[in-house]
């Protein structure tokens, strides 16, 4: 549903697919930017209205019955189908990640914590090509039953906006505390592009209510300020 809505979208408008998909993306980050502007004028709402709606019919069927999921990887594959050895982007399935968070989930427990700014002292989870964070929301997943100041800080990194765009609202949505930062890792840091915030609104104080915020000062960001830290201590 939501890759025919994007494909409907291209064909009327005439724009490349992946335009209209990135395009998406934004609407739906917007949808979770306090305080939730719309910047893209009636017409262009209502055209991102349903596979937005969808979007949401996805998360919860999938959440539901796996406890994680990923809807926009797969739309993303879907439409990027003849292309995907070109772009080198091919996401880990579902359960590959399920089995390797079960390996995982057990030796972070111990590990030390690192101040979160409001998201407060926090184990930190770090995915650096992180694709749509399928790793990340599986991680996550594995902590459903724990209290919320014992789920990790989880940590999301890449070179693809597209990608960075796709962790964000993932995370957003699974409600999982942390950052996405789009840049090269290896150059790091003089690459930063921009990055995320995810579901600050959310801490010290549960309100529910999902959040991502888009920041370009890497001040912002708990990945720069904790390898910073560690540089000056050795």
């Amino acid at each position: 549903m939501i890759t025919e809505e994007i494909l409907n979208v291209s064909r009327n408008t005439g724009k490349d697919i992946l335009v209209v998909f990135g395009d998406f993306l934004d609407y739906c980050i917007d949808c979770f930017t306090p305080p939730r502007p719309i910047p893209y004028g009636i017409d262009k709402n209502s055209v991102f209205f349903n596979a937005f709606a969808s979007l949401q019919l996805e998360y919860l069927k999938g959440i539901n019955n796996h406890g994680w999921c990923d809807p926009l990887g797969d739309v993303f594959m879907d439409l990027t189908k003849g292309i995907q050895s070109y772009r080198g982007q091919f996401f880990t399935p579902p359960s590959i990640c399920d089995m390797m968070c079960d390996v995982t989930v057990n030796s972070i427990a111990g590990k030390s914590k690192t101040s979160c700014g409001a998201f407060g002292k926090r184990i930190i989870c770090n995915d650096p090509a992180c694709g749509s964070s399928r790793n990340l929301i599986a991680l996550a997943s594995k902590f459903i039953d724990k209290p919320r100041n014992e789920l990790p800080y989880f940590v999301g990194e890449d070179i693809d906006a597209t990608c960075c765009k796709m962790s964000a609202i993932n995370m957003c949505v699974h409600g999982i505390p942390g950052e996405v930062v789009c840049h090269d890792v290896l150059a790091e840091p003089d690459t930063l592009r921009f990055g995320y915030v995810i579901n600050e609104t959310t801490y010290p104080i549960y309100t529910g209510v999902p959040s991502i915020r888009r920041f370009e000062d890497k001040r912002r960001f708990v990945l720069f300020n904790t390898r910073n830290q560690r540089k000056y201590e050795e």
